[in-house]
């Protein structure tokens, strides 16, 4: 469990901490007025992982790591903007529908039919827990498809729990279990065959000799990935929640950060910010998406 804690930590810090809390609540729920001595063995262990995880990156310099930790946490805070109100409920339901209907269907049915079948058999706490983790998920974390997996196993389990007969439990892991996987799975077979994302990472790949190793770059996030090996950068997103952070306008922002190459397809309003004297006339960059406008700082 520790070493599980300490791994989601170094991944997505954000989701793993959601993540941990709402599986300890399911296990002292699960403990209750007996085993406590598997709680107890649980907190251990995710005490070792967040030890593991601060001594790595907060240490020696505590004061600052926690300053730059707190502007992680706001960043991923702004991006996610759910909060507890009415609207937040209503947009995370549709999410979940669409999540759902998107990769496997079935997964509202099972979802659905177990929590009937649990208030049915009297498990209410059980039932309120694992509604608990489905709405606090996506407060946690950012709402995408990958994050929001994290509530699978607490379905897989209320699935578990729920069944009964041998009969059914047959029919949930040679029926429904493959019914949830083929989808995703089907998709990702797709996604490997015709391989869009590397032809488009070659094509973006041809602008990188004009492009100074040294250099701090902002432009569009595919250009991260042939770029971020000998230069700074930092995607449209990031350097508006710079700006909000730090109060100031984007183009105050890209003077702060000292940019030196900004990079955006022609459409994006963000070309605005390199339509100024701080810029020279732009580039072209055309590949088969469409083109890019590419300045270059005044020098």
């Amino acid at each position: 469990m520790g070493v599980s804690l300490w791994i989601g930590l170094e991944a997505v810090p954000t989701a793993a901490f959601g993540f941990g809390v709402l599986l300890g609540l399911l296990l002292i729920a699960l403990c209750y007025r007996r085993q406590w001595q598997y709680v107890f063995v649980y907190a251990l262990a995710c005490a070792v992982g967040v030890a593991l995880y601060g001594a790595g990156h907060f240490l020696p310099d505590v004061g600052e790591s926690l300053r730059h930790y707190r502007e992680f946490t706001a960043y991923y805070q702004g991006l996610n903007g759910l909060r507890f109100s009415p609207s937040s409920l209503e947009l995370i339901g549709q999410y979940i529908v669409s999540f759902s209907l998107a990769l496997a269907p079935v997964e509202l049915l099972a979802i659905v039919i177990a929590f009937a079948l649990l208030l049915w058999r009297g498990e209410r706490a059980l039932v309120a827990l694992l509604l608990a983790a489905l709405l606090l998920l996506p407060l946690f974390i950012n709402t995408t498809y990958g994050y929001f997996a994290l509530f699978a196993p607490f379905v897989a389990y209320a699935f578990a729990r729920a069944v009964g007969s041998r009969l059914a439990l047959v029919i949930a892991v040679f029926v429904v279990l493959p019914a949830l996987a083929a989808p995703p799975i089907f998709d990702m077979a797709n996604a490997q065959r015709d391989d869009p994302n590397s032809r488009l990472i070659a094509e973006a790949d041809l602008l990188t000799w004009q492009i100074p190793a040294g250099t701090t770059v902002v432009g569009d996030e595919l250009f991260w990935f042939t770029l971020q090996q000998d230069r700074d950068f930092v995607d449209w997103e990031g350097l508006h929640r710079y700006a909000i952070y730090h109060d100031m306008t984007p183009v105050a922002a890209l003077r702060a950060l000292d940019v030196d190459i900004l990079i955006c397809f022609e459409t994006d309003p963000e070309c605005a910010y390199g339509a100024t004297d701080d810029f020279a006339t732009p580039i072209d960059f055309v590949i088969t998406r469409g083109r890019y406008l590419v300045y270059f700082r005044a020098r």
